[in-house]
């Protein structure tokens, strides 16, 4: 299995991991144990949770960004924003923003931000 991308949770007990294959798994890191595993047929580039850990984003192949709730991870909207792969996604430390690097042809990084406001 390759892993293309991990992070933690907010609280520092979960780590989300996902493979080439577009499945992310949860793993509490106490008990070394899978919480949930989620499938996706699309191209998952880059995951994340907002800082309130009621939200697990993710970034696709094509452009959008899914947000789903958590734990429940039930699709609660997907923001179509660029016609190319976002790869990656992080948070801004006081919430108001949320920057994002795309990839694009005829260059390599664009750079993007959106307002969570």
């Amino acid at each position: 299995m390759k892993i293309i991308n991990i992070c933690w949770s907010p609280d520092g007990r979960t780590t989300a991991v996902c493979n080439k294959d577009d499945l992310i798994t949860f793993i509490d890191v106490r008990s070394h144990r899978s919480n949930a595993e989620e499938q996706f047929k699309f191209e998952v580039n880059e995951i994340s949770w907002n800082n309130d850990w009621d939200l697990f984003f993710l970034t696709s192949g094509q452009g959008s960004i899914d947000l789903l709730s958590y734990p429940g991870l039930k699709l609660q909207y997907t923001l179509n924003a660029h016609p190319a792969n976002f790869i990656c996604i992080e948070f801004d430390p006081k919430r108001k923003t949320l920057p994002l690097v795309v990839r694009t042809p005829g260059q390599y990084f664009g750079r993007s931000r959106a307002s969570l406001y």
